[in-house]
């Protein structure tokens, strides 16, 4: 199939059979040297990040670490710092980042209280 196609079943309703609709893939991506294509001005934005310099959060305790992902920083700290966080579950001792995330928690230990 030509890699600016892409086929999507759809059912007809008139006898149930699936036809497959081919949609043409009209917008490329805005780095030249990647050659891809897609079907909507939303992925392609997705798509575009993946060619920004990739965004590191360092440990704020005082080491060299740096982490893709703010959570692991987070888990870093708490881990190999001792950093106490503001936000734990008082029954299964989970912590969280947020007042909000911990009252979405669904403790296993938890009785019929709304706190965590």
């Amino acid at each position: 199939m030509d890699s600016n196609l892409t086929s999507r079943s759809a059912t007809n309703s008139d006898n149930g059979r699936q036809t497959v609709v081919r949609r043409k893939r009209r917008l490329s991506c805005l780095d030249f040297s990647c050659g891809r294509t897609f079907m909507s001005e939303y992925t392609r934005s997705l798509h575009m990040r993946t060619h920004q310099p990739k965004t590191r959060y360092p440990c704020q305790m005082g080491c060299s670490e740096t982490f893709s992902r703010q959570h692991d920083r987070l888990r870093h700290e708490v881990a190999k710092h001792g950093k106490q966080w503001e936000w734990p579950c008082t029954r299964c001792r989970q912590f969280f980042s947020s007042q909000a995330t911990r009252d979405r928690h669904k403790c296993s230990n938890r009785a019929s209280s709304s706190l965590g």
